[in-house]
Parts: C-alpha cells; sequence; structure tokens
C-alpha cells in the first residue's frame, strides 16, 4: 500500500476532517487510511511564533495542503518555505475571492503546478492519492521526528523511511551520536510488520540506544553520516527575501527537520555545532529579518 506525507497549513477544522489526529508537539501528526493509500499529515502546530515548527513540518513532506482563508505575511512564509525546499505537489484549497490571486503569486515558483480550488476535505484527498513519494538522502534511511521510552520494549522512534526501506533486526547507524543501533521491531498503524517501504511512517523499537540520545531531526541509516560545522557553498536567496543577509549575521539551517544556529560569511557557514545537510541542502532563515525565510544553501562537495 503507497504512503503518501503531507504538509498542512490552514485552519483546524478542515485537517480534521482529511485525517485523525495524532503525535502533538509543536508539530502535529494526523492519519489517514484509505483503500490505497496510508496518509500522513504533519502541520506546524506553533507557527508562526515558531518558525522551525514550519520547517520541521515541511522536511518529511512529499507534498503540501493548504487551506487558505486570506493572503497575509504568514501565508507568504509558508509558500516561501516550500519553495525553497522544492515541494513541488499540492494542493490550495481556498475561497474564489482570492484564488485568483493565490493562482498568480504561485505561477512563478516551483509550486506552479499546484491545485488550486474552493476544494472539500474529500476532494483534497482524492486529488492526493495521486501524489508520489519525495525520495531524499540515500541507501536505507529513517528520518525521527519523536521518541519515547516504552516499558518493557525500551526506545521507541516514530519516523520516515525517507529512501530504501527497513526491515527487523537490521543494524542501522545515527548520524548525531555515531551510534551504531538495532531495529527490535517495526510498527504502522499499530501493526507489527516485518519492513516498512520507502515513504512509510513507522515506529521503530530500537536496541543500543537509550531515548535521551534520540534527537528530532536524527537520521537512522545504513551507512554512517558525519555532522559538519564549517559549510561551504552558495546561497540562492528567494526573490521575495529581496536584499541577501549581511556578512557576520546569525543565521539558522533548517534541514531534515533541524533548525540550527550559525554564522554566515560569504559562502561559508560556520555552525554553532555539527549539522548534517539532507542531500546537501538547507534553508538559510534569520529571526531578525522579515521575512524570515531567505534562502537555500547548496553545499559545494556535493
Amino acid at each position: 500500500m503507497k504512503s503518501i506525507n503531507l504538509f498542512y497549513y490552514g485552519d483546524q477544522d478542515f485537517v480534521r476532517e482529511l485525517a485523525k489526529k495524532g503525535t502533538e508537539s509543536d508539530i502535529t501528526v494526523y492519519n489517514r487510511k484509505t483503500d490505497e493509500v496510508i496518509f500522513t499529515v504533519i502541520a506546524p502546530s506553533k507557527f508562526p511564533d515558531k518558525l522551525s515548527s514550519l520547517t520541521d513540518s515541511i522536511g518529511p513532506a512529499d507534498a503540501a495542503i493548504i487551506r487558505a482563508g486570506s493572503m497575509d505575511r504568514n501565508l507568504g512564509e509558508v509558500i516561501m518555505a516550500l519553495d525553497l525546499m522544492g515541494i513541488s505537489q499540492g494542493i490550495v484549497s481556498a475561497e474564489p475571492t482570492i484564488s485568483d490571486q493565490i493562482s498568480k503569486i504561485l505561477s512563478s515558483t516551483s509550486l506552479s503546478g499546484y491545485n488550486v480550488g474552493n476544494f472539500t476535505a474529500s476532494q483534497v484527498i482524492e486529488i492526493a492519492s495521486g501524489f508520489s513519494h519525495r525520495k531524499q538522502g540515500a541507501g536505507n534511511s529513517v528520518l525521527v521526528d519523536h521518541f519515547f521510552t516504552v516499558r518493557s520494549v525500551g526506545s521507541v522512534a516514530l519516523g520516515f523511511v525517507i529512501s530504501g526501506e527497513v526491515h527487523r533486526h537490521q543494524d542501522l547507524f545515527t548520524n548525531y551520536g555515531g551510534k551504531k543501533v538495532q531495529i527490535r521491531s517495526i510498527q504502522m498503524q499499530d501493526v507489527d510488520i516485518d519492513q516498512a517501504a520507502e515513504g512509510s511512517r513507522v515506529g521503530l523499537a530500537l536496541k543500543g540506544i537509550d531515548t535521551d540520545e534520540l534527537e528530532r531531526g536524527m537520521i537512522l541509516s545504513d551507512h554512517p553520516v558525519n555532522p559538519e560545522r564549517e559549510l561551504s557553498g552558495t546561497v540562492r536567496y528567494h526573490p521575495a527575501a529581496k536584499s541577501p543577509v549581511e556578512n557576520g549575521s546569525e543565521i539558522f539551517m533548517a534541514s531534515s527537520m533541524r533548525f540550527q544556529r550559525g554564522t554566515i560569511s560569504g559562502n561559508t557557514i560556520m555552525m554553532d555545532s555539527g549539522i548534517c545537510l539532507l542531500d546537501g541542502k538547507g534553508i538559510v532563515c534569520s529571526q531578525r529579518l522579515v521575512p524570515r525565510v531567505r534562502g537555500i544553501f547548496t553545499e559545494s562537495r556535493r
């Protein structure tokens, strides 16, 4: 069965029609299963107050759903982030009074192919069933979003299979901490399974790691990946950002559900602590500028 992961921005009544609420923190995860597709919907619960809530919610998404009641600064930041992160599949459900305005804005972005109209929740699900998985990373990799301890089981990580597949008793490496762990068991939709395909949201019972060693944005993969502090590459600023971030300024890098502080100087970004940029890319953000989403950084070594 196909799995599709959807970023959602809009009113709460509409998302409750789309799916049932599950895990909730600064991002809220909703779930829905049809005869053909398992949907995971990720919404930024603390946005706009917390920008990382937005970027973390987009990180594992294959496509986006926007329920727009008006065109404002917050929606503008959402569109910029989706554009920079390359979420080219999506749906905008909006009143006819603003549909044309939104279509015009999207036409000059990577979101130009979005379906725009006054869609019902059932129509959104029908359209979204035709979306495909957006592969990220390499090999067999899981992107962790939440984690907890279960008595008699131990450490459990919830996450998305962003590339390849994972199976029970498989050994994986953590990209933060560099530990080797083993998958004790896998669950999907509260059902034990032996393996999970690309795109699936899974619960993994892990051997070899304590819960307090797990982090959001940790990638579990079949090959070791080391975080870096000094990043060399180029920044492509979004046209709506209008101006670059000044040299020596504080920035925040958003990649693979991480949101970490650094300092920019020309083509180099020095991070306060090591970061692994998924596919060598990250979104450059500034908490001091408007809009806060500024551009995309691409490592030169890729």
